[in-house]
């Protein structure tokens, strides 16, 4: 269940003091509600917040070695199975680590962040699962090393320098992602994702390695590939869904929440009560709200459904709580809306959402290079026809992009297309939302690297999406948001298992008679109902987002123009200014790049205020 850890360890033979840690604990809220217990000895001190199964601090046999983690494995009787230990995820680690040492990470299977103190070796071992969705973050000091689940325990010692870069506020209005190993403070650093860390006494130095990579598996090569996804993705949730905690599921009307929801419906054991689940919906806007597509779900199966009915909600309202929730900036602007949506759950609920679902199943866009490539323009034109509908895009233009690029001729139409498109389709960038001095030194900084060798297949296309910075920091976002509420978030499509089969499918099974993820769509036929599963749009959240915008104290013209000698240094307010002013003239038909500009810009002025009060200094 929800847990939170931290740890501080001397490097310089110094004695610890247990008081810092448990200070540490109490800086990370409701994660750490029930501080389970602390261990110290002269060079190291831990403590563990949350629910756990064992007497703890669990202590390796044989060995002087202390752990701690937060930690949900998937490949636990297996491995309790091959080391004789037939108890916990925690005790099973335990004995894996000492089995296998650091080596340990390449036989663990599932969530996992965790730690492994040697009292003999004065030396600490840490370790992140594969995809990054248990946090680890860590800071070095002169002489001492800490870690915790969340910044704001770093924050909580003294010795911490609360100083954030003003590189993350330059990024973050440009929509860019900043290094995997980085966030919004100066010195505390993220552990990535399928890293591992040692660290040593008499050393002021700890570098992150990777024990995994991102690997494409072989091509699978099957009639039924969606009978193996469904048996794969029954799986994945089944083992996120406790038996021995309360369980919800969010759901929008999607097909990837109604999987998850269906999922748990159709399998749930006799005598087990209906699926709780949680939607928002906007009734007085029926056109532009999900709850015909929920409802067609709830018909279907045993739940127990509860709505949110939004009119407008200011994304602004109690935004400094969001930020310290989330210590620093965010790129999910929706998180915001429906804060109520999950009040009154007990505290320890495990929250299940479809998050992921685009990601890893993937649309299968990579197709149409495929059939571009291939000259296979009929079968080209049928599919992109479907898949214009997903995507909100013109097909027809979608055609001639594509024959410019892959067809005979093809260098013709570019050329047409440059001499007589219309400017607002031309290539020149808009007026940027960023300030001349700030657009300079995110010019400066350290780009992404561009590989200018030959084009990648459709497959290694959807791995690259996967391994995408972004989709660490989501995780992380909805995991501080789920546990700052008391929950724990757990998203069954990043399954490793789920994952490594879609990667190996090929883009014809994704994207196929004119359906994105045609292979989802055929998996989920035992269990979805029609209205969901070939539906082939998405409601977004804009035209709302958009009202809300235009109501918040926050985002007004007025506010911008109270602060504008402070905000100029970070953005250009006549480009915000005349992206309000759209927003405003355009109705229920707001652009999505204005909203975001100005949900962006807003956002940031919100950061300003909240480092002032509390302490924060914003660095060149």
């Amino acid at each position: 269940m929800i847990r939170g850890i931290a740890g501080l360890v001397s490097t310089n033979g110094t004695p610890v003091d247990a008081d810092h840690v448990e200070r540490m604990l109490t800086a990370m809220g409701k994660r750490t509600d029930k501080i389970h217990g602390l261990y110290q000895s002269r060079l190291a001190a831990f403590g563990l917040g949350g629910p756990v199964s064992d007497t703890w601090p669990i202590k390796c046999s044989g060995a002087n070695l202390v752990s701690i983690a937060d930690l949900r494995l998937d490949n636990r009787n297996e491995l309790a199975e091959i080391l004789g230990c037939n108890a916990s995820d925690d005790a099973v680690l335990s004995n894996a680590y000492q089995t296998w040492g650091a080596d340990c990470v390449t036989h663990i299977h599932g969530d996992f962040s965790f730690a492994f103190w040697d009292e003999d070796k004065s030396e600490l071992f840490l370790a992140r699962d594969r995809f990054g969705v248990r946090p680890l973050v860590y800071t070095i000091g002169d002489g001492w090393f800490a870690f915790a689940s969340e910044v704001k325990a770093l924050l909580a010692l003294p010795e911490v320098a609360r100083e954030s870069p003003e590189l993350r506020i330059a990024e973050f209005l440009s929509g860019r992602m900043p290094q995997v190993s980085e966030t919004m403070f100066t010195t505390i650093h993220r552990l990535p994702g399928g890293h591992q860390m040692v660290v040593r006494a008499g050393s002021n130095e700890a570098t992150p390695a990777p024990y995994w990579t991102w690997q494409l598996p072989p091509q699978t090569i099957s009639t039924t590939p969606h009978t193996t996804l469904a048996e794969l993705f029954t799986d994945a949730v089944n083992r996120r869904a406790p038996k021995d905690s309360p369980t919800a599921v969010t759901l929008s009307g999607g097909l990837d929440s109604s999987a998850v929801a269906a999922t748990m419906a159709k399998y749930r054991g006799h005598g087990d009560p209906p699926v709780s689940t949680f939607s928002l919906v906007f009734d007085k806007y029926p056109d532009l709200s999900e709850r015909s597509y929920i409802q067609s779900l709830l018909d279907l199966g045993s739940y127990d459904p509860h709505f949110l009915d939004l009119e407008t909600e200011d994304p602004f309202e109690n935004f400094s709580e969001l930020l310290s929730r989330q210590d620093g900036l965010f790129q999910t602007g929706g998180l915001g809306m429906g804060r109520s949506l999950l009040e009154g759950l007990p505290p320890g609920t495990v929250v299940l959402d479809g998050h992921g679902g685009d990601e890893v199943i993937s649309h299968g866009y990579e197709r149409l290079d495929e059939l571009a490539e291939q000259g296979r323009w009929r079968q080209f034109w049928t599919e992109v026809k479907g898949a214009s509908l997903m995507a909100g895009a013109n097909p027809i233009r979608a055609l001639v992009d594509f024959y410019a690029l892959y067809g005979r001729g093809g260098w013709l139409v570019k050329k047409l297309l440059k001499r007589f498109a219309r400017r607002s389709d031309l290539a020149s960038a808009a007026p940027s939302i960023l300030s001349d001095r700030l657009a300079t030194k995110l010019a400066g900084s350290a780009a992404d690297s561009v590989d200018g060798g030959p084009r990648p297949s459709a497959r290694a296309k959807h791995m690259a999406v996967l391994g995408w910075p972004g989709q660490q920091h989501v995780l992380e976002v909805l995991d501080r948001d789920a546990a700052g509420r008391g929950h724990e978030a757990r998203s069954p499509f990043w399954d490793e298992r789920l994952i490594e089969f879609m990667l190996s499918v090929p883009a014809s099974e994704k994207l196929k008679g004119g359906h994105t993820r045609r292979i989802m769509r055929d998996a989920m036929a035992d269990r979805l109902p029609d209205l969901i599963r070939w539906r082939q749009d998405k409601h977004d959240f804009n035209h709302h987002f958009a009202r809300g915008l235009k109501s918040s104290p926050a985002a007004s013209a007025q506010r911008f123009q109270d602060e504008a000698d402070r905000l100029s240094r970070y953005m250009n307010l006549p480009v915000i200014a005349s992206a309000r002013e759209r927003i405003i003239q355009s109705g229920a038909n707001a652009d999505g790049n204005d909203v975001n500009i100005l949900w962006r810009a807003t956002a940031v002025a919100e950061w300003l205020s909240y480092a002032d009060q509390n302490g924060i200094r914003v660095v060149e």
